[in-house]
């Protein structure tokens, strides 16, 4: 049996295992943290567009919201390409 069976080996083997489960895991779990603090952040974006809204007197339906949420998305992209052309 010890022919097959080394046990620093063995030990070795967990360890680095161990260690690359690890890693893989910090990155999966960071990946699904950016993208909920993304959704997160819409939904706080949409209730901030909601509460403006009200205290100017507006009810704005899903679909406005929406819609002004797409067009504020699409000047913060032109502003970016903006900046990196100067």
């Amino acid at each position: 049996m010890s022919e097959f069976f080394n046990l620093p080996s063995f030990i070795l083997g967990i360890l680095v295992g161990a260690i690359a489960g690890c890693f893989l895991a910090y990155y999966f779990l960071k990946k699904y943290m950016e993208k909920k603090m993304q959704e997160v952040t819409k939904l706080m974006k949409k209730e901030e567009i909601r509460q403006l809204a009200s205290a100017f007197g507006h009810n704005l339906s899903e679909q406005q919201i929406n819609l002004m949420m797409t067009s504020m998305e699409r000047a913060m992209e032109q502003a970016k390409t903006k900046n990196k052309k100067k």
